[in-house]
């Protein structure tokens, strides 16, 4: 989200998302007050769906400690995530995504299963998985190149996993942005190269 303002539209669209993926329906949402979740567009659709609002006192994060704590997790992969990459802060939230994105396919000490597979019932493959910030070579399809002899793959690093299917999400520096393809080789064995990481503020 680029404004706060479109917090609302975001939850109903991910609310909608699982309530078809897994044939559930959200009984509650919890916030902390914040204009973003309690306004009269977020209040008529939660009682069009019959959706109870919990709303918890402002600046009182203990009464929402689940959260809190992932929260706190998330931002600790990140650090380290980013670190280890040599990648700039600038790639923080793809960096966030990412360790969700490993986060839901753990075990669970309390409940002795991933979070995905309590989700959706079933385990989920982590063949997928690769190392966060590793050097990426991603095809150039053959209708994108000038020539026989132009390039047929163009250099990057590893940022994040595709939201829509399968796929890989690389920054390309001489592109100066992220890019989706299934088409990619890793170089998990090398060190983050340090022009990577200062290629960009933001991604």
């Amino acid at each position: 989200m680029r404004e706060k303002s479109a917090a609302s539209k975001v939850v109903q669209e991910v609310v909608e998302r699982w309530e078809n993926s897994t044939g559930c329906r959200v009984k509650v949402i919890r916030s902390d007050r914040g204009g973003e979740y309690v306004n009269r567009e977020q209040q008529q659709w939660c009682a069009n769906k019959g959706i109870q609002q919990q709303l918890m006192p402002a600046y009182t994060p203990q009464l929402n400690g689940k959260a809190e704590r992932l929260n706190r997790t998330l931002i600790e992969r990140v650090r380290a995530m980013l670190h280890d990459a040599q990648m700039s802060t600038g790639f923080w939230a793809e960096a966030v995504q990412v360790a969700a994105h490993i986060i839901n396919r753990s075990p669970s000490s309390s409940k002795h299963a991933t979070p995905f597979q309590l989700f959706y019932g079933h385990q989920p493959s982590i063949a997928h998985i690769r190392v966060f910030g590793a050097p990426a070579s991603v095809l150039i399809p053959a209708q994108k190149r000038s020539n026989k002899l132009s390039p047929v793959s163009e250099q990057g690093v590893l940022v994040g996993y595709s939201e829509h299917g399968h796929g890989y999400r690389v920054w390309v520096p001489n592109k100066h942005k992220v890019i989706v393809s299934g088409d990619v080789r890793f170089d998990e064995q090398t060190a983050q190269p340090a022009t990577f990481a200062s290629a960009a503020s933001s991604p």
